[in-house]
């Protein structure tokens, strides 16, 4: 699935693309990927339901050239002047 702008409530998240394929107790997200000027995310995990339960685990990663405005980008009000960020 690949989305030219996408956003979710007042985050920006910009263009993005999503892998998945079916297991046997849910779904791998192989990829999920934003991109725009000020944030990038990269995802990948599982989304499962095991024994009538729902559980996830991803490992996910921010960064941006500019704390304020990645913290912006996602939707926060904020009063942060540059900063490199990668987390």
């Amino acid at each position: 699935l690949q989305v030219e702008d996408l956003r979710y409530g007042d985050a920006r998240l910009g263009s993005a693309t999503l892998e998945t394929y079916p297991t046997l107790e849910g779904m791998h997200i192989e990829r999920f990927e934003t991109r725009s000027p000020d944030l990038a995310i990269d995802a990948r995990g599982d989304w499962n339901r095991i024994e009538g339960r729902e559980r996830s685990s991803f490992g996910i990663g921010f960064k941006g050239e500019d704390l304020g405005r990645l913290l912006a980008a996602l939707g926060y009000d904020v009063r942060v002047d540059r900063g490199r960020t990668e987390a």
